[in-house]
């Protein structure tokens, strides 16, 4: 007998899996950051790959018809791109 394909998986796995390997990324930033190794392109790099994340999650939600999470999520993903730009400007 052959194995069936499953039905009803969850069609967003793999951008799951996708985001928890961004807020990994985040993580590991924030810890970089804390330590006080803070090269000028961490708070950068930890406030995209934090937009990046919030982005990913909110389209995801809205795709689910959540649009309540959806809108919060892109609130969050526009609060970090004013950090982002903030900071790269503090860089210069």
């Amino acid at each position: 007998m052959g194995q069936s394909k499953k039905t009803g998986g969850d069609p967003y796995y793999y951008w799951k899996i996708v985001n928890m390997i961004l807020a990994c990324g985040v993580l590991l930033l924030a810890v970089f950051i804390a330590i006080g190794e803070e090269d000028g392109i961490l708070v950068p790099s930890a406030f995209f790959l934090g937009l990046v994340m919030c982005s990913l999650s909110g389209i995801m939600e809205l795709a689910k018809n959540k649009k309540v999470i959806g809108y919060v999520c892109s609130v969050f993903a526009g609060i970090l791109t004013v950090a982002l730009i903030i900071s790269i400007i503090q860089m210069w």
